[in-house]
């Protein structure tokens, strides 16, 4: 499972405390420095600005009281969504079994380590109300759905 990999993709709100009841792993990433590396190549970033639409979507059919940092659902992380991520280029990207859960490992994101890598020109998001729910994550620009990113365009929607 992966825990907090929200705060890649969306300006996220932790929904609680995390516990671990075994051992575990954790990685650790910060969004900025993900973002710098993903953006180096146009391949990369493709492919993450594809997911973070796909992930961002995920999350807005979700309603308030079911959303969480501790994302397990198989829908969503089925092999055909992922691949089609990399939809610009003629590339096999077939997902074995084992990777559909993103290979099983955890993401945790603080706000003290966010900190440091929050641009000025990055805003937070307003809420929207939609009617049945409220909103709470914007679907990319079309200026973040480029192949060339600006200097400082941020994953961090």
């Amino acid at each position: 499972a992966w825990l907090a990999e929200a705060v890649l993709w969306t300006m996220w709100w932790h929904r609680g405390e995390f516990k671990a009841i075994a051992p575990s792993e954790l990685a650790v990433i910060k969004p900025g420095p993900f973002a710098e590396v993903m953006k180096v190549h146009p391949r990369p970033w493709n492919f993450c600005i594809n997911y973070a639409e796909h992930f961002v979507k995920y999350l807005n059919r979700k309603t308030h009281k079911t959303l969480t940092d501790v994302i397990m659902n198989s829908d969503y992380f089925g092999s055909t969504k992922i691949a089609s991520c990399d939809k610009d280029f003629d590339v096999d990207m077939t997902i074995r079994p084992s990777q559909a859960n993103l290979s099983g490992a955890a993401i945790l994101m603080s706000d003290d380590l966010l900190q440091d890598d929050v641009s000025e020109e990055v805003v937070p998001h307003e809420r929207q109300s939609t009617g049945e729910s409220e909103e709470y994550l914007r679907e990319p620009s079309a200026e973040q759905s480029s192949c060339r990113p600006e200097k400082d365009t941020y994953l961090t929607l």
